[in-house]
C-alpha cells in the first residue's frame, strides 16, 4: 500500500454505520417472522422498520458527504491540520455579566421545573425497590397467561402465579406496552403483596419509573449547566449520547423484564425495540465522535502550549490581515489576539438613552390574552383552593402514627387496572379509631399490612383525620407553574403589542442633525 495514501475514517465510519443499519433491519425482520409468524402486525413492522432505516441511512449518507471512490486522500500530518485550525480560530467573546446572570436564573428555573417530575418519580421507584426488599412482599416466578389490548395498539400482560397460601392468582401489569409482540407461556420474576396477593410489583415498571426520573433529572441538569456558559459542543455531545443510550437500554430492559423474551426474540419483537436499537447505535456514534473530538482538542491545546512561536507567528499574520481589512472599511482596529474583547452593542447601549415604546393592542393578541387569563386563574385557583388551604389545614392538625390493618382491592371500570384502598388504626388519648383511606390508588403503591403511616388528627375531634397531604404540595407547585405561564403570556402580549418607538426630544434632535 502506498505510504502517501490514507483512508478518510469519518466517511468510512458513516458507510459502516449505514451497512449496520441495513443488516440490523434485515435480521430483525427475518427473526420476527421466525418467532412471531406471519400477521398484519408483522407487515406493519416491516414497513415501519424500513422507513426508520431509510431515514437513518439518508442522515448518515449526508454526513459521509463523499462517494466511496474518494475515500483515499494524500496523507497530511497533524501539524498541518493544527496550523489550519489556528488560522481559522476566532477570538471567543466573553458573555456579558447581565446575560450570564439571566441565563443562570433560566437554567435554575428549568432545573427546578424538571424536579417536579424527577422527585415524585424517583421516590416512587425507590418506594417500589424498598417494598420488593421488605417482608411484606414475596418474590416468585409468574407465567404469562395472555396478552390483551388495553388502548388501541397498547398491550397489557397477565401473570399467573401461586402464592404462599397455595391459591393461584392472575394479575395484569399496570403498564401498557406498544409496538411489541409477546408470547404466552414465558416466565418472569414478580413480587406480590403478602396481605393482598393480587397486588404485584414488576421490576419492569420500576425500571421504567427510574428511566422517567432520569430523563427529568438529565434535562434539568443539562439546562442548569448549559445556560450560564453556553455549553461547548463536547458537553452537548456527551449529554445527548448519554440520553440516547440510557433511553434505549432502559426501554429494552423494561420490555425484557416484563415479557420474559430471550435476546433474539426481544430484538425481533417489534418496532419499539427495533427503534430503541437504532437509538442506541446513534448514541454510540455520538459518543465515539464526541470522545474523538475531545481527544483532538486536547492534542490541539497541547500543540499550542508546545509551539508558542508558531501560535505567535500565526496570530501576527491574522492581525495584519485584520488591519488590511479594517483599513478598507474605515473601521477601528481590533486585535484578534487581545484578551479583552469590547462589545460594541454594550457600549452603544450605554451611549443611547433607553427607548420608550408605544403599545397598540389588536385583535391578534386576544387569543394570547385569553390563554394567559385561563392559565393564571386556573393556576391560582388550584394553588390556593386545592393546595394551600387544605395543606394549611393538614399541618394545623396533630401528627401521629397509624397502622395499616386491611387492604381492599378492586378493578377500575375504565381500564381494568387493579386499584386499592386501605384501612388504618390509630390511637388518641388511649382510645383506638379505625377508618378507610381518603382516596384509592394503584395497588402497587398501597403500603403493606402492619406498616406505619403518618396522619394528622384534629385536636378537637379525634375522628377528623387527614392523610396523604403530600398531594397538596404537588397541587401548590403545579398551580404556581400554571399561574407563572399565565404571567409569561401577559408579558409576551405586552412585548408583541409594541408597534413603534415613542418620539423623544433626543430622537427629534437627532433627526434635525
Amino acid at each position: 500500500m502506498n505510504k502517501d495514501i490514507k483512508i478518510n475514517y469519518g466517511t468510512l465510519f458513516c458507510r459502516i454505520m449505514i451497512g449496520i443499519f441495513i443488516a440490523l433491519t434485515i435480521i430483525c425482520n427475518v427473526l420476527h417472522f421466525v418467532y412471531f409468524k406471519f400477521s398484519v402486525d408483522a407487515i406493519i413492522y416491516i414497513v415501519i422498520s424500513i422507513i426508520i432505516c431509510t431515514i437513518f441511512c439518508i442522515i448518515f449518507g449526508f454526513a459521509a458527504g463523499e462517494p466511496l471512490t474518494s475515500l483515499k486522500r494524500k496523507k497530511k500530518k497533524n501539524t498541518h491540520a493544527f496550523h489550519k485550525q489556528l488560522e481559522e480560530e476566532e477570538v471567543v467573546k466573553p458573555i456579558p455579566k447581565k446575560e450570564r446572570i439571566k441565563n443562570i436564573f433560566i437554567g435554575l428555573g428549568i432545573f427546578l421545573a424538571c424536579g417536579i417530575g424527577y422527585i415524585p418519580l424517583f421516590l416512587l421507584g425507590a418506594n417500589s425497590v424498598k417494598k420488593m426488599n421488605s417482608d411484606g412482599y414475596v418474590k416468585t416466578t409468574a407465567v404469562i397467561k395472555y396478552v390483551e389490548d388495553s388502548h388501541g395498539d397498547m398491550k397489557r400482560l397477565a401473570y399467573t402465579y401461586t402464592a404462599e397460601d397455595g391459591k393461584i392468582y392472575t394479575s395484569r401489569t399496570s403498564a401498557s406496552f406498544g409496538g411489541a409482540s409477546f408470547k404466552a407461556g414465558k416466565t418472569v420474576t414478580i413480587y406480590y403483596n403478602v396481605s393482598s396477593p393480587e397486588a404485584i410489583i414488576s421490576p419492569s415498571s420500576t425500571v421504567m419509573t427510574f428511566m422517567g426520573a432520569c430523563f427529568f433529572f438529565l434535562g434539568g441538569l443539562f439546562a442548569a449547566i448549559a445556560m450560564p456558559g453556553h455549553a461547548k459542543s463536547a458537553f452537548v455531545g456527551l449529554m445527548f449520547s448519554t440520553i440516547f443510550l440510557m433511553f434505549s437500554i432502559s426501554l429494552i430492559v423494561g420490555i425484557q423484564l416484563a415479557s420474559g423474551l430471550s435476546f433474539l426474540e426481544l430484538i425481533a419483537s417489534g418496532v419499539s425495540v427495533y427503534a430503541m436499537l437504532m437509538f442506541g447505535l446513534v448514541g454510540i456514534v455520538l459518543m465515539i465522535i464526541t470522545i474523538s473530538q475531545i481527544i483532538r482538542n486536547i492534542k490541539f491545546n497541547k500543540f499550542k502550549r508546545n509551539n508558542p512561536e508558531i501560535v505567535q507567528r500565526i496570530n501576527e499574520r491574522k492581525k495584519l490581515r485584520a488591519e488590511d481589512s479594517l483599513k478598507e472599511s474605515d473601521k477601528p482596529l481590533e486585535a484578534p489576539d487581545s484578551d479583552i474583547v469590547s462589545n460594541p452593542k454594550v457600549e452603544e447601549k450605554k451611549k443611547k438613552p433607553r427607548k420608550k415604546y408605544r403599545h397598540s393592542f389588536h385583535a391578534g393578541l386576544i387569543p394570547l390574552i385569553l390563554a394567559g387569563t385561563v392559565f393564571f386563574i386556573a393556576g391560582t385557583c388550584v394553588m390556593i383552593l386545592v393546595g394551600i388551604i387544605p395543606t394549611a389545614k393538614y399541618y394545623s392538625y396533630n401528627k401521629t402514627k397509624a397502622t395499616i390493618t386491611k387492604i381492599d382491592t378492586y378493578h377500575s371500570k375504565r381500564d381494568g387496572s387493579l386499584l386499592a384502598t386501605y384501612f388504618y388504626e390509630y390511637e388518641v388519648d388511649g382510645k383506638k379509631y379505625e377508618r378507610e383511606s381518603s382516596y384509592g390508588q394503584s395497588a402497587e403503591l398501597v403500603p403493606t399490612i402492619g406498616s406505619k403511616i403518618n396522619i394528622r388528627v384534629n385536636p378537637k375531634n379525634a375522628e377528623d383525620v387527614l392523610d396523604g397531604g403530600f398531594i397538596n404540595w404537588i397541587a401548590i407547585i403545579l398551580g404556581f407553574i400554571f399561574a407563572g405561564v399565565g404571567v409569561g403570556l401577559f408579558i409576551a402580549t405586552v412585548i408583541m403589542s409594541r408597534d413603534g418607538v415613542k418620539k423623544t426630544k433626543h430622537t427629534r434632535s437627532t433627526k434635525k442633525i
